[in-house]
C-alpha cells in the first residue's frame, strides 16, 4: 500500500512536472513487473544518488551526520575533508546516461563541494534529470548559473518560522539567507524566462 503522504506528493509532482512524473511511473512498473516475473533480471535504476561531501555549514540538531548524535562528528579530519571527485561523478555519468536515471546530489551540504558547479552542468549536458538537496544557505551565490544551466529541481530543508528554523539549525540569520537564496533563484528564472529549477521546500 503507497502512503498517502506520497501518492500526495506524487500527484503533486505530476501537475508540476507531468513529462518527469510519467517517466517515474514508467520506470517504476517496468521495475514492479520485473520483480513480480522473478526472472532474475533488474531494471535500469531509476535515480542514483551522489554523496558528494560530508561539510556542512550547519549544525541542526536531529540531523544523522552533524546533528546530536551525528556519525560525522565522530570522523577524523581527513575523512571530512574527502569529497567525491569531479572525475569519478563524470565516469559514472559516462556509464549510466543511456539509463536515463534521475540524479541526485547529496551531502553534507552539497552546494559545499568545490567542484559544484561542473557537477551540476556535467548532469544537464547528459540531458539527465537533476536533484540538489539543499539547507539553501549558499543559494544566493550560485542562484543565476543554477537557473542558467537548466538545473531541475531544488529540496530545500525548511523547519518552520524563522524562530523556530533557527533554532533547530543553530545559526542565527540562516532563515533570512535561504528566503535571499529563494528570491535570487526566483529573479533569476524571471530574467532569462526559465521555469526551471522547481523549489520544493521540506
Amino acid at each position: 500500500m503507497i502512503p498517502l503522504r506520497n501518492l500526495k506528493r506524487f500527484v503533486g509532482k505530476a501537475l508540476r512536472q507531468p513529462g518527469y512524473a510519467l517517466g517515474v511511473g514508467l520506470k517504476r512498473l517496468w521495475a514492479y513487473a520485473a520483480y513480480r516475473s522473478a526472472k532474475g533480471t533488474s531494471p535500469a535504476p531509476e535515480a542514483i544518488t551522489f554523496f558528494l561531501t560530508r561539510l556542512c555549514n550547519l549544525r541542526c540538531r536531529m540531523c544523522g551526520q552533524w546533528g546530536d548524535q551525528g556519525v560525522t562528528k565522530k570522523e577524523g579530519g581527513d575523512v571530512l575533508r574527502d569529497t567525491l571527485s569531479q572525475e569519478v561523478v563524470g565516469r559514472v555519468l559516462d556509464e549510466v546516461a543511456a539509463l536515463r536515471p534521475n540524479i541526485t546530489l547529496f551531502g553534507g551540504e552539497p552546494l559545499l563541494h568545490p567542484n559544484i558547479l561542473p557537477i551540476m552542468t556535467a548532469v544537464k549536458k547528459k540531458g539527465l534529470h537533476g536533484l540538489v538537496i539543499t539547507n539553501g544557505t549558499l543559494l544566493d551565490r550560485f542562484a543565476h548559473e543554477i537557473v542558467a544551466m537548466g538545473w531541475d529541481e531544488l529540496n530545500i530543508s525548511v523547519d518552520g518560522d524563522k524562530a523556530i528554523h533557527e533554532e533547530i539549525r543553530g545559526l542565527p540569520g540562516v532563515f533570512d539567507q535561504i528566503m535571499s537564496g529563494i528570491d535570487k533563484v526566483n529573479a533569476a528564472k524571471r530574467e532569462l524566462g526559465r521555469r526551471k529549477p522547481l523549489i520544493n521546500l521540506q
